[in-house]
């Protein structure tokens, strides 16, 4: 049953039904014959209206200030000079973050070392090659 919540949800928005909901109960009060008559059109707009809403929340999420991944907007109005002091900064940082991650690795790489060297031992200094 969730698995089957999940596929409705994908294809009806909560916005779009409600809205329509709305629009079908005016053209009720407004024009009942009318409403009648297109109670299913309503209904075949709720997936297609709702593919809609999701393209153009997704496109407004999308030009939110921060999320530039490049961080560009940083750099309007930065001279030449100052443009290229704030790219050697990011770069020193990146290579201190290199050298931490390689330092991280070497650690790791000595610890798998130091347990095959104990595992060798435990095992009477009998080396199985494979």
């Amino acid at each position: 049953m969730k698995k089957l919540y999940g596929y409705i949800e994908c294809c009806f928005n909560w916005r779009v039904v409600a809205g329509l909901a709305v629009a079908a109960a005016g053209l009720f009060i407004l024009a009942p014959k009318f409403a009648a008559a297109n109670l299913l059109v309503l209904a075949a707009l709720v997936c297609p209206l709702s593919m809609i809403w999701m393209m153009w929340s997704m496109r407004n999420s999308n030009s939110t200030p921060g999320a530039n991944p490049a961080g560009n907007s940083d750099l309007e109005g930065l001279t030449r000079e100052q443009h290229l002091e704030l790219l050697e900064r990011q770069l020193e940082r990146v290579q201190a973050q290199q050298t931490a991650i390689a330092g991280q690795l070497s650690d790791h790489a000595e610890r798998d070392q130091s347990r095959r060297v104990a595992a060798v031992a435990g095992n009477s200094g009998k080396v199985s090659r494979n």
